[in-house]
Formats: structure tokens, C-alpha cells, sequence
């Protein structure tokens, strides 16, 4: 099927938009009620000793977080992809939609794929639930 490019512009343009304002509209309520009673009213609040303290503990938080989900997340990563870890499957499985068992076959999962794209949560092999613990998923 071929759709016109004026079409897919024009899409896009409307998924854009619509993205655009739920980012917009949040924002703008914020910056609004932020700034409702004047620029001197908001920085008397920022500049109490209550609000600086605040600053500077999200920062050394901050600080102490990033390094250390980057270590673990690096090692995660690392682990998952280079080791045999046990429910490696399993997460896959989750991820995709497809059982283990169909997993272990490859040319099994694509051809399930391709003839039973209307029931995904059935192909996940364990009466009708998904590997994941959820039913339907």
C-alpha cells in the first residue's frame, strides 16, 4: 500500500503537533503558576536557606546516583548480553512477545509471527498467559 507524501507530511505534522502539546501544555501550566505573583515573589522563595539546603542535597544525590546506575548499568548490560544468566530467556520472551520455546526455534517464532499477529498474548506457551505473568499482555 502506498500513501500519498502530502499524506505521511500531514500525519506526521499531526502526531507532531499533538506531541508537541503534551509537552507544551504541562510546561507552560508550570512556568505560568511559577511566575503568577512576579518574578520577586518567586526568588524570595528560591533564595530561602530551606530551598538552597534542597538544592544542594538534590545535587550531591545526583552526584552519587548517576556514577553508580552507570557502573551497575554497564555490568547489567554486560551480563546480559555477553553471560548465560539464568531467565535470559524468560526476558526476551517478555520483551518480544514470543514464548521461550518459540524463541529456541527461530524459523518457528517468525512463522507464528507472520500466520497469528491477532493473538500475541496466546503465543507466549503457558495456557494462554504471557511469559511475563500477565495475562493478555
Amino acid at each position: 500500500m502506498r500513501v500519498e507524501r502530502r499524506t505521511r507530511i500531514g500525519l506526521r505534522a499531526v502526531a507532531l503537533l499533538y506531541l508537541a502539546a503534551l509537552l507544551a501544555v504541562p510546561v507552560g501550566l508550570v512556568v505560568y503558576r511559577t511566575f503568577e505573583h512576579g518574578f520577586g515573589q518567586f526568588w524570595d522563595s528560591i533564595t530561602t536557606p530551606a530551598a538552597i539546603h534542597a538544592f544542594w542535597l538534590t545535587l550531591e544525590i545526583a552526584l552519587i546516583a548517576v556514577p553508580l546506575n552507570t557502573i551497575f548499568g554497564v555490568i547489567t548490560a554486560l551480563a546480559v548480553v555477553r553471560g548465560r544468566i539464568r531467565g535470559k530467556l524468560r526476558r526476551q520472551a517478555c520483551e518480544s512477545g514470543i514464548s521461550p520455546q518459540a524463541r529456541q526455534a527461530p524459523h518457528a517464532s517468525r512463522t507464528a509471527e507472520a500466520s497469528l499477529p491477532s493473538v500475541a498474548g496466546l503465543r507466549a506457551g503457558e495456557e494462554g498467559g504471557s511469559p511475563c505473568g500477565t495475562q493478555g499482555r
